[in-house]
């Protein structure tokens, strides 16, 4: 699938604003269709990663990313 815009989502502990931030891309006037979110989140210790992937299992074009201690310490993020 080819998208006109890719939105990289950066995300750590946003449980209580996540919903709201990623309804705001999907509610666009441009078209969710013509959109690719890729949603990173950086090793949250809230509900943030059930709420990613929740989204993800719902829109194919939200592509979640999940960080993992392991790559922070390497510096690998």
């Amino acid at each position: 699938m080819t998208f006109k815009i890719s939105v990289i989502m950066p995300v750590y502990n946003a449980e209580d604003e996540l919903n709201t931030a990623i309804d705001s891309i999907i509610n666009q006037s441009f078209g969710f269709e013509n959109i690719e979110l890729i949603i990173v989140d950086d090793c949250s210790t809230d509900n943030s990663r059930n709420i990613i992937t929740d989204y993800a299992n719902e829109y194919e074009n939200i592509i979640p990313v999940f960080l993992t201690d392991l790559m922070k310490q390497h510096h690998l993020t």
